[in-house]
């Protein structure tokens, strides 16, 4: 069985703390779980934010 949750938080710490809180997953109290930073375009400045069609063009 797999899958994911995403969640939005300022700091991985707070994220661990999120995880401490979530019951366990099966009868051995084991789970695996995977921290991934995801980020908005906008996070990598304004030319991160153009149409990448338009930036293929001018290469």
């Amino acid at each position: 069985m797999a899958g994911f949750r995403m969640i939005q938080v300022k700091a991985e710490a707070e994220a661990v703390e999120s995880v401490k809180r979530r019951p366990a997953v099966n009868a051995d109290d084991y789970a695996e779980i995977e921290f991934r930073a995801v980020f908005e375009a906008g996070a990598f400045g304004p030319e991160s934010t153009s149409d990448p069609r338009e930036a293929e063009e001018q290469i």
